[in-house]
């Protein structure tokens, strides 16, 4: 017969694990945010590139912006002169989301 203690140590390990690994899926989307304009011949041109983890959809300004398997996304968009806001939002499978506002002003 296994001692109590034995086992109780098993199912604390088993718990923490658990909690480790699932951790993720509690703590909801995260989204990292930057913007860079892009010297080209081009004017206007913005790179916005970041990192979304723990998200299942992303949408830039309503678009929706492909994530790679590290949780990193990246796009150039041709503004005009002048304040724009960019507006992010991530989305998990749960349907939690977290949104993000970002005000660039082109030259």
């Amino acid at each position: 017969m296994v001692p109590r203690v034995v086992v109780i140590g098993v199912l604390c390990l088993a718990l923490i694990y658990g909690f480790s690994k699932g951790w993720a899926l509690l703590a909801g989307p995260r989204l990292s945010v930057i913007t860079n304009i892009v010297a080209s011949s081009t004017p206007g041109q913005l790179l916005v590139e970041g990192v979304a983890t723990n998200t299942e959809t992303l949408l830039l300004n309503g678009a929706v912006l492909l994530i790679d398997t590290n949780g990193a996304y990246a796009t150039v968009l041709t503004l005009p002169s002048g304040g724009v806001i960019l507006t992010l939002i991530a989305t998990d499978r749960f349907g939690r989301s977290i949104h993000v506002q970002k005000t660039v002003v082109i030259p």
